[in-house]
C-alpha cells in the first residue's frame, strides 16, 4: 500500500474517531445539564421545595401522561397543576402538624399495607419481571417443531417406567442416526403429530407452551433436536426445532366462494377464478368482496378481518386461529400482494395481504404477566421461599416437633380448648425452628398459634403442624427478605411515601370535610330560592283498586260496582291486597306510564271517578276507580330536596375545603418562582 494513502486512511480514521468522541462528550453534558436543570427548584410549600424533577414526574403520574415533558404542555397548564400539588402537599403537612403520623392506628395500617405492597414490588422485581425481560428476547420470533409424545397411564399414581423405557428407546434411536420423523411416526402417542412425522401444525413463541419444553425449543438450532428426555406430569416428551422465523402480526381481507351441497364444485372453482381475474385486471378487491364473499363476517367489511394475526398467537383481540391452509397463504405473501385460489374446509379464497407490523412491548408484557401468573408464579414463589429458607439457614428440630406431637390428639384441632393440656411444661422450652440465628420455642410456637387467626382449626397431626410451622416461618421470611426494600428501591421508598402521604391525607381530610360535610339548611333554601322552577312533579293518576287473584272474582265485583254497589265498601272486605283494606284499596298516584294500570286509564280515555274493567296486573287482577288527575306543578321546598341534595353538598363541600386550604396557607407559605420556571422551559425546549 502506498505510504500515503495509508496517512491518509490513518489521518481519516483518528478525525472520525475524535468526532465520535466529541459526540458521546456532547450527548453526555447534554444529559448532565438537562438533570442539573431539573433540579432547580421552582415552588416552595412550607417547608418543602419542589424542583422541576418532582412536579414532572408528580403530573406524569397523577394525570396518568407517563411519556409527557412537562415543559412541552402550556404553561397555563402547568401552572394549574402546580397549585392542585400545593393544595395536596398543604394538606399533608397539616396533617404531620396535627401529629397523624405519630398516631398508632395510622402507624398501623401503613404497616399493613406494607405488607401488601412489599409482596407485590417484591415478587415482579425477583421473579416476574425478570422472566417476562427473558421471554421477551424470545418473543419477538416463531418457532415450528416437531415432537414426540409417550404418555403416562391415565390413572392416580400411574407406574411410568414403562413409558420412560419407550421414551428413552425412541431417544437412542435418535442417538443412533434414526430419522426424527421415521421415530415419530412408528412411535408417537400423538396420533396427530405422528402421521405428519411429528410437525406440530401450529407455530409457537416464548410463553406458550409448557417451560420444560419450551426450555429445550429455546436451547436448539434449527434441524437439531433436544438430546435428553422432557419430563411433564403427563408424560415424556422429545422435541425437535425445525424452523424459526421473525414474528409479525399481518392484517388480511379475503373472498371466500363456499361449496353449497348442490351446486357442482367445478362452477364454484370458475367462478372464483372469474373473480381472481376481475380484481388482477384492477376491480375492488372491497367491492367485489361485499358482492359475493360467502363469509357473513367479513363480507360486510369488504373482506377485512377485524385484527392482526400471528401464527404463534393468533389474532391479538381473541386468540383465535386461521385453518392452516389460509394461514400458510397468508404468511407466503408480501404487503399488497393477493394470492391464487386457496382452499379449505370453508371453500375457496381470494386473499391479500394488507399490512404487518411488529409485536408491541407494551401489549406483549401485558400478556405474559397473565400467563407467568397464570401458569408459573405460584411454583415459582414456592421454589424462591425455599431458596431464602436455605439463605437464612431455617432449620427445623424435627426430633422436639416429634416430641410435641405424640402429646397431642391427633383426631382432633386446635380449636379443641383443651388441645395442649397434656403437653409436659418442661417440653415448652425446647426449640421448634431456628431462624436468621433466631430460635423459636415450642411455647412461643403455642402462643403463636392461639394468636393468629389463619392458625386456627389446623390438624393436630404432623400434617397440620408442618402447616402451621411454614405459615409462621413465611411471613418471618419474607419480612427479613423485605427489611431493606426502601433502601434497594428507591422507587419502592418513593411509592411508601405517597402510600404514607395518601394514608394521612384521608385522615385529616375526613375530619376537616366528610366530618363536617351535612345538609346546610339556610344554603339549602337560598339554592332552592334561584332554582325551584327547575323542579316539577310527573304527570299523576290517583287510583283506588280492589285485587284479587283470579279474574271471575275480579269480574264478578265489576259486575257489583255497576249495578251500583259502593267501591269503598267492597275494597275493605274483598281486596286481598296486604295492608289496602284498612285504606279502602286506595293506592295513592301513580306516575310510571308502563304502568299497567296508567296505561288502562290513558287507553280508555277514562273520566276521574270512572271504573275501569278488570286489568291483569302484578300476579292477579285489579278493578281500578280512577279518582283524579294530577297535572305537573312545581314542587314544593320539601318534595324538591332530595332533587337538589347533591348539589347543596357539593357547595358545602367546597366551601369546607377553601376554608381549610385559606387556613392551612395561612401557616405554611407558598411561593412559586415564576421567572425561574419561563428560564427553565425555555432551556428545555431549546435543548
Amino acid at each position: 500500500m502506498n505510504a500515503r494513502i495509508f496517512f491518509n486512511m490513518l489521518s481519516t480514521a483518528v478525525i472520525f474517531i475524535a468526532l465520535l468522541s466529541n459526540t458521546l462528550v456532547f450527548a453526555q453534558k447534554k444529559a448532565a445539564d438537562n438533570e442539573k436543570i431539573k433540579k432547580e427548584i421552582i415552588a416552595e410549600i412550607g417547608p418543602e421545595k419542589v424542583t422541576y424533577e418532582i412536579l414532572e414526574k408528580a403530573f406524569q403520574k397523577n394525570m396518568n401522561r407517563k411519556d409527557t415533558e412537562l415543559f412541552r404542555i402550556p404553561k397555563d397548564s402547568i401552572i394549574e397543576f402546580l397549585k392542585l400539588y400545593s393544595n395536596y402537599r398543604l394538606k399533608v403537612l397539616d396533617a404531620v402538624e396535627r401529629g397523624f403520623n405519630k398516631d398508632s392506628a395510622v402507624m398501623e395500617d401503613i404497616q399493613q399495607n406494607r405488607k401488601l405492597l412489599a409482596e407485590t414490588f417484591f415478587f415482579e422485581k425477583k421473579l416476574i419481571n425478570p422472566w417476562i425481560e427473558k421471554m421477551l428476547q424470545y418473543r419477538n420470533n416463531e418457532y415450528k417443531i416437531a415432537i414426540m409424545v409417550f404418555s403416562f397411564p391415565p390413572m392416580p399414581n400411574p407406574d411410568t417406567f414403562v413409558t420412560f423405557v419407550k421414551a428413552k428407546a425412541c431417544l437412542d434411536l435418535l442417538k443412533g442416526n434414526s430419522p426424527f420423523e421415521k421415530v415419530a411416526q412408528d412411535s408417537s402417542d400423538d396420533p396427530e403429530t405422528g402421521k405428519k412425522g411429528g410437525e406440530v401444525s401450529s407455530w409457537i413463541t416464548a410463553g406458550n407452551v409448557q417451560r420444560p419444553i419450551e426450555n429445550a425449543i429455546l436451547s436448539l438450532t434449527p434441524g437439531q433436536y433436544y438430546p435428553e428426555l422432557i419430563k411433564t406430569r403427563y408424560g415424556y416428551f422429545l422435541v425437535k426445532l425445525l424452523a424459526v422465523q421473525p414474528r409479525k402480526f399481518v392484517k388480511a381481507q379475503h373472498i371466500l366462494f363456499s361449496f353449497n351441497s348442490d351446486e357442482d364444485s367445478t362452477l364454484v372453482f370458475k367462478r372464483a377464478e372469474s373473480i381472481l381475474e376481475r380484481i388482477k385486471k384492477g376491480e375492488d378487491f372491497a367491492k367485489l368482496a361485499k358482492e359475493f364473499s360467502s363469509d357473513p363476517n367479513t363480507a360486510k367489511n369488504g373482506g377485512i378481518m377485524d385484527d392482526y394475526y400471528s401464527r404463534s398467537t393468533g389474532f391479538e383481540k381473541n386468540n383465535s386461529r386461521l385453518v392452516p391452509e389460509f394461514e400458510s397463504a397468508v404468511f407466503s405473501l408480501k404487503d399488497g400482494e393477493i394470492s391464487g385460489i386457496v382452499g379449505t374446509s370453508y371453500g375457496l379464497h381470494i386473499i391479500k395481504r394488507l399490512s404487518s407490523k411488529d409485536f408491541n412491548r407494551d401489549e406483549e408484557v401485558k400478556t405474559l404477566k397473565l400467563v407467568y401468573k397464570k401458569s408459573y408464579y405460584d411454583e415459582d414463589k414456592k421454589n424462591f421461599y425455599d431458596s431464602l429458607h436455605k439463605t437464612y439457614n431455617y432449620k427445623l428440630f424435627d426430633e422436639n416437633l416429634a416430641k410435641f406431637i405424640s402429646f397431642l390428639d391427633t383426631n382432633k384441632t386446635n380449636l379443641d380448648k383443651e388441645w395442649i393440656k397434656n403437653v409436659p411444661s418442661e417440653l415448652y422450652r425446647e426449640s421448634l425452628f431456628e431462624f436468621a440465628k433466631i430460635k423459636t420455642s415450642i411455647g412461643e410456637f403455642v402462643k403463636m398459634l392461639a394468636n393468629n387467626s389463619e392458625l386456627r382449626g389446623l390438624g393436630l397431626n404432623e400434617s397440620g403442624m408442618q402447616k402451621a410451622v411454614n405459615k409462621v416461618v413465611t411471613p418471618m421470611v419474607f419480612k427479613e427478605a423485605t427489611k431493606n426494600l426502601e433502601t434497594d428501591y428507591p422507587e419502592f421508598a418513593q411509592l411508601m411515601q405517597e402510600f404514607h402521604d395518601g394514608i394521612l391525607l384521608f385522615k385529616v381530610e375526613q375530619m376537616e370535610v366528610w366530618d363536617k360535610l351535612k345538609i346546610d339548611t339556610v344554603l339549602a333554601r337560598q339554592y332552592w330560592d334561584t332554582t325551584k322552577t327547575r323542579y316539577k312533579t310527573k304527570t299523576a293518576y290517583d287510583v283506588s283498586e280492589i285485587y284479587v287473584l283470579t279474574d271471575s272474582l275480579a269480574n264478578e265485583i265489576y259486575t257489583q260496582l255497576q249495578g251500583g254497589a259502593d267501591f269503598d265498601d267492597l275494597a275493605t272486605k274483598q281486596t286481598q291486597r296486604k295492608g289496602s283494606r284498612e285504606k279502602k284499596g286506595h293506592m295513592g298516584e301513580l306516575t310510571d306510564e308502563s304502568n299497567e294500570i296508567v296505561k288502562a286509564i290513558i287507553e280508555s280515555k277514562a273520566e276521574p271517578g270512572t271504573v275501569l274493567k278488570p286489568v291483569k296486573y302484578e300476579k292477579g287482577y285489579s278493578v281500578v276507580r280512577y279518582n283524579k288527575f294530577l297535572p305537573v306543578r312545581q314542587k314544593t321546598f320539601d318534595e324538591a330536596i332530595t332533587d337538589f341534595a347533591p348539589q347543596v353538598q357539593d357547595l358545602v363541600q367546597k366551601r369546607l375545603l377553601s376554608d381549610w386550604l385559606k387556613n392551612i396557607q395561612s401557616k405554611f407559605k407558598v411561593t412559586i418562582n415564576d421567572k425561574k420556571l419561563d428560564s427553565i422551559i425555555s432551556q428545555m425546549k431549546k435543548k
